[in-house]
């Protein structure tokens, strides 16, 4: 035997298979991984390259096997991402697709999402860009502000043009929500006058 030979108990099993690795076939360095996958951060357990059903977060950089956590994919660069590396942040449009999820490295980098520097609401960058109410950037007065603070601040006096030209979007919206609201309100009770009217015939009839 070669004097450089491994002696002792070796783990090197594939937990689905039970194949069984010496360590030279097992061994990894930074480049390559040669018979066995990673061994999962969180239980411990090994799979051959035929049995390997273990997922890597690009965030941490750890290796989880499929039956401990659910791998996602971040929204931004889209990576495979553990559950643990999945920032909580969500955008404050409530018409915002549901699985925009980002990785703690994408919201840490600041290209995910704008913060308004009147209500500290977030927005994504997708809804900046076409959501009249989301959080936008003014060149003139270098801040971040959502519609309604927008707005506020206009209506306060201040004397920013650019502040006014991404205002009015909001304003104009706001104004054809409340119409349609309003609409809506004289029709909900032109029909509980006919229904009272109905009624009061038929009370007048018995």
């Amino acid at each position: 035997m070669a004097d450089d030979s491994e002696y002792g108990t070796q783990n090197f099993t594939c937990y689905d298979c039970k194949k069984q690795y010496c360590h030279d076939c097992v061994e990894e360095d930074d480049d390559d991984a040669y018979c066995m996958s990673s061994m999962c951060n969180n239980c411990n357990k090994r799979y051959c390259l035929n049995c390997c059903r273990e997922g890597h977060c690009t965030s941490c950089d750890h290796w989880y096997c499929l039956d401990c956590i659910d791998m996602t994919r971040c929204f931004q660069c889209e990576d495979n991402t553990c559950l643990n590396c999945v920032s909580e942040i969500r955008c404050d449009n409530n018409d915002c697709v549901d699985d925009n999820i980002w990785c703690y490295d994408c919201v840490e980098s600041g290209n995910v999402t704008i913060c308004c520097d009147g209500c500290d609401g977030i927005y994504c960058s997708d809804c900046s860009d076409s959501y009249v109410h989301a959080a936008k950037y003014c060149n003139a007065c270098d801040d971040f502000r959502c519609g309604e603070c927008r707005v506020t601040k206009c209506m306060e006096g201040s004397d920013c043009t650019g502040c006014y030209q991404l205002a009015f979007p909001s304003l104009l919206e706001d104004r054809e929500r409340t119409q349609n609201e309003n609409e809506d309100l004289e029709k909900e009770i032109n029909d509980l006058r006919r229904k009272v009217k109905d009624l009061s015939g038929e009370i007048e009839e018995v």
